[in-house]
């Protein structure tokens, strides 16, 4: 123990994980001299990449103003690689990655980091090594999850000095091993509308709809960091109206002091319609919900909905159209759809062009007609540079709203690809201003026009009701 620097416990795990060979023999446990010298220069060799990783994440983070770390002792593995935990977190926290992935891999653990965009290898461990900074980082998120189960999920809070971030980290089980996954979301403010990149005509309009009266808002939600961004954004905006506002997640999501979050456990604990009664107990004035999956769900709907609650509900489909169709397969009472839907949301998310290597050329007669662009406009493409390699730095995410008039009516009656908050107008938006290439867009720009035809339309309404009928447009699959 004194010639490796390990305590007990750490001796024996040692032992138990074959790294350090022992016999035991009346009670006690033997060495030969050979073994205890290939563990010390084991240990040495650990040390060894340690110390580089601790020192190439100290360089990293002193560029961005982090200075006061801690140095553990040497050769202290276990603090060492606890200190490495804590300074891949601190990185993510201060902007430096927004991503933090450590996977096992057939013989070793590999770390990647994605910044700009663009993911990167930081380094790779034995399997030793990955398996206690695993472990060190479960401890920093104060996991207390079970082997048992898939994947499993936990939400934190890390700050140093100025810089506050939320984490949210799940672990995954892949064959290979065990996979951690940190995502990181600045803490500095909440997320509002235009922050997550609503542009102004689309920000309006969700302020003047949700400030008129309750109803249901439908959004899309395909990129799950995108998802949560939209959950905090409505409730921001929410709770600036004076609103109280409740969700129910069956995942993890990042938090936000505006919300009162119940967790609808999909395996054990209480499961979405004992929730809702909760939910409903604490008379909110706004429910997000984060899945509908069956038609029985469905039916929660309108409960809170007559009650005066506005209902925020994301669906598995990044489409308008698609979404709301998504709820009318289910069975969504049509009544419902007529008299309170809001608005619907839908969003894109497109590869961002290097600002630094992208190049204006004049827009073609094609894209000019595909994109409903003037026919003068100019349009970016790059050819890519050292600092983005391939001419991307990571995702745009553009944004579309469809009103309850919009998603009811055909092309032939509305055609809601030319209103201000649509997803085409988001798309000519990033398009002028280089954020996205033509060549990138090309099957988005075919969806749309598809689903502003009439048979892609999910609702219909006639232009007048016939004598005796009802006025109330009809809904239909």
């Amino acid at each position: 123990m004194a010639r490796l620097s390990l305590s007990r416990p750490q001796l024996y795990r040692r032992i138990k994980e074959g790294t350090l060979r022992a016999t035991k023999s009346d009670a006690a446990l033997r060495f030969l001299e050979q073994d205890i010298l290939a563990a010390a220069s084991e240990q040495a060799s650990q040390w060894k990449t340690v110390a580089a990783w601790l020192h190439t994440l100290a360089v990293q983070l002193a560029g961005a103003g982090v200075t006061n770390l801690s140095v553990p002792p040497e050769p202290e593995i276990e603090a060492a690689v606890a200190e490495m935990g804590h300074r891949l977190v601190l990185a993510g926290t201060v902007g430096l990655a927004s991503d933090i992935y450590v996977t096992a891999t057939l013989r070793e653990d590999c770390i990647r980091m994605r910044s700009h965009g663009r993911v990167h290898e930081f380094g790779r461990m034995d399997r030793v090594l990955g398996n206690l900074l695993k472990a060190k980082l479960k401890a920093l998120a104060s996991w207390s999850g079970t082997d048992t189960v898939p994947g499993q999920a936990v939400v934190f809070d890390s700050s140093h000095d100025e810089w506050s971030a939320q984490v949210h980290m799940a672990v995954i089980s892949t064959m290979a091993g065990e996979q951690i996954h940190l995502q990181f979301l600045s803490g500095r403010e909440n997320p509002t509308f235009k922050s997550i990149g609503y542009s102004p005509p689309q920000v309006d309009l969700l302020h003047s709809l949700l400030k008129r009266r309750p109803g249901l808002v439908v959004l899309g939600s395909g990129h799950e960091r995108v998802a949560d961004c939209q959950r905090l954004a409505f409730a921001h905006y929410l709770n600036s109206l004076g609103a109280f506002i409740v969700s129910l997640d069956r995942g993890l999501h990042f938090q936000s002091e505006h919300i009162v979050q119940l967790h609808a456990a999909p395996h054990d604990g209480p499961g979405l319609a004992e929730q809702w009664q909760t939910a409903l107990q604490l008379c909110p004035d706004a429910i997000i919900l984060d899945m509908i999956s069956d038609s029985s769900e469905l039916k929660l709907l309108p409960v809170a909905i007559a009650a005066g609650i506005t209902v925020i509900v994301q669906v598995p489909s990044a489409g308008g159209h698609a979404a709301l169709q998504y709820l009318v397969d289910l069975g969504l009472d049509p009544e419902v759809l007529d008299r309170h839907l809001l608005v619907i949301g839908e969003n894109r998310s497109l590869p961002r062009l290097c600002p630094t290597c992208r190049t204006p050329r004049p827009c073609s007669e094609t894209e000019a007609e595909l994109f409903g662009l003037p026919a003068s406009s100019q349009v970016f493409e790059v050819d890519g540079c050292d600092r983005c390699m391939q001419g991307y730095c990571g995702l745009v995410t553009i944004f579309g709203l469809l009103t309850a008039d919009e998603a009811r009516s055909t092309a032939g009656s509305h055609d809601a690809s030319t209103s201000p908050h649509s997803l085409t107008k988001s798309l000519q938006t990033v398009l002028l201003a280089g954020e996205v290439a033509p060549g990138q867009c090309v099957h988005l720009g075919r969806a749309m026009a598809q689903d502003a035809s009439p048979r892609a339309a999910v609702g219909t309404a006639d232009c007048g009701p016939e004598p005796g009928q009802d006025s109330t447009p009809t809904w239909s699959p």
